[in-house]
């Protein structure tokens, strides 16, 4: 295990030259050669050493549930990637636990590369696959801001910018909007695929969303679009009264710029002036002032 770990691939052949050496055996963690020599940069030549082995067992799993390709795409290699998955070692759809494909897993890691070595099989890839807790590779690279993941998933034809999360009912346009990642939020709005006024069942938009927790970038982008900025959350709310409410000033201060309408009521019958007031938060008090509330 030691030497395929090291990707010493003259040792490893000496070793499976000896018929005596279980190729299959493993450590602690339940790990096998296999498995180490995959997470290891560098060491196709080994792998393939232990390819050529009858009695390898490829589809291992340590006690993680990891298999060697899941573990190679955990430690970001992607020479690795490619390779198992060119020689069919593995399905490019294949799973971990919970029922995250390798895609799903490379664009949670932020992994650009291993994610790219994946895509390369065009439409084989299930691009829309959801994991156990409804996410799909796309959510989960932005929601963790991975934006050059983002960026490359969207080249791919069968990928929907608009579906929605099992949890929430979010869209990836929300996911980058909640985390406040403005690269994310950037390339999703370029795809011009984004349906930038979708709901989630909370009635929340994207927009709502990016104003309730201060993302100016965010926001700045959501206005430079065709935004509806006067929809309302399931609460009564609109973007301008949940910033306003939180005194996030610079926010309120974009929407009124763009010619949002500042004396709009929610359905407790106040405007975003009275909830500024009522939170005592002067500097959004005096932006709304200013701008004639």
């Amino acid at each position: 295990m030691r030497a395929a770990a090291k990707g010493r691939e003259r040792v490893v052949e000496l070793l499976l030259a000896d018929g005596r050496v279980n190729i299959n055996a493993r450590d602690v963690n339940g790990e096998t050669a296999f498995i180490k020599a995959a997470a290891a940069a560098g060491h196709t030549g080994t792998i393939n050493k232990l390819l050529s082995c009858p009695n390898l067992d490829a589809h291992a799993r340590n006690k993680r549930g990891d298999t060697a390709l899941t573990k190679a795409i955990t430690k970001g290699v992607s020479g690795v990637v490619r390779l198992l998955l060119g020689k069919n070692i593995f399905s490019v759809n294949s799973t971990s636990g919970n029922r995250e494909t390798v895609l799903s897993k490379a664009s949670s890691w932020g992994h650009h590369e291993c994610v790219q070595a994946i895509l390369e099989h065009g439409d084989e890839v299930d691009v829309i696959a959801m994991d156990g807790r409804g996410e799909t590779a796309l959510m989960k690279a932005a929601d963790r801001g991975h934006s050059e993941v983002v960026h490359a998933l969207l080249a791919h034809a069968k990928i929907d910018v608009n579906v929605k999360d099992n949890r929430r009912g979010d869209t990836p346009l929300m996911h980058a909007c909640m985390r406040g990642d403005a690269s994310c939020t950037a390339h999703l709005l370029s795809s011009r695929k984004a349906n930038i006024n979708a709901r989630n069942p909370q009635g929340e938009t994207a927009l709502i969303q990016a104003c309730s927790s201060n993302h100016e970038g965010c926001v700045k982008l959501l206005l430079e679009q065709e935004v509806n900025m006067e929809l309302e959350d399931n609460t009564g709310e609109t973007a301008l009264l949940k910033a306003a409410s939180r005194g996030h000033w610079s926010v309120v201060e974009l929407l009124v710029k763009h010619g949002v309408d500042v004396d709009a009521v929610g359905r407790r019958r106040e405007t975003a002036l009275m909830k500024a007031l009522a939170g005592n938060h002067e500097a959004t008090v005096y932006v709304l002032v200013k701008r004639g509330s």
